[in-house]
């Protein structure tokens, strides 16, 4: 009885271990490139037939770190109000895809944009209501980071047209130490062990 115990305890605490031994994570990399595929423009009928939009300041080769559970924010580009839209606001979408450099190994993650709302006024001044939205992201099997495209809401500067900005959110991702595990590994061995010897002990 008390070797199973003693084998338990064992068992308990690796785990214990284990489950407070996941290490911080820190991952250099670069984001070497933000690819826009497919704009689906879908205006009200009887409006100009067109979204009316540009894409701004589109991100160069961004060289970073991140550790977790620290994450770190990047903009992309700016969703950019262009023209005058004569009636209700407009709808698009596109896909955006995002390759990040680990070293010398590329992941690439990639979502949909979603834009509702848009509706342009006299000086391209955005419906307040103007939004960006994001389906789910697509990624690199493997990757050691975790990247969340975030939504967000028109911004009115104090000079030239109100935009949306098309912002991500990077972590590392958290990794176990081997150590860790070899404990439990070895724990688990133990109180295997120890149940067999028992058995064996046991009057027949």
């Amino acid at each position: 009885m008390f070797a199973t115990v003693r084998s338990l305890a064992c068992a308990a605490a690796a785990s214990l271990f284990l489950a407070q031994g996941a290490q911080a994570a820190t991952v250099n990399f670069t984001i070497d490139s933000v690819g826009l595929g497919t704009e689906t423009c879908n205006p009200v009928p009887g409006n100009d037939n067109s979204c009316n939009f540009g894409i701004a300041d589109q991100l160069g080769v961004t060289a970073s770190s991140v550790t977790t559970p620290a994450s770190q924010t990047f903009r992309l580009f700016n969703i950019v109000a262009s023209g005058n839209d004569q009636g209700d606001p407009d709808s698009f979408s596109f896909t955006t895809t995002v390759e990040i450099l680990v070293g010398l190994v590329s992941y690439e993650f990639t979502a949909l944009a979603s834009i509702v709302n848009w509706g342009p006024s006299q000086g391209n001044n955005l419906n307040p209501g103007a939004s960006l939205t994001w389906g789910p992201v697509l990624a690199t099997a493997g990757a050691p980071l975790l990247v969340n495209f975030l939504s967000g809401g028109p911004f009115d500067p104090e000079t030239g047209p109100d935009y949306i900005g098309a912002d991500i959110r990077i972590e590392a991702v958290s990794v176990v130490p081997l150590p860790g595990g070899v404990l439990l590994l070895l724990s688990a061995i133990a109180g295997l062990f120890g149940l067999s010897r028992r058995r064996r002990n046991l009057p027949a």
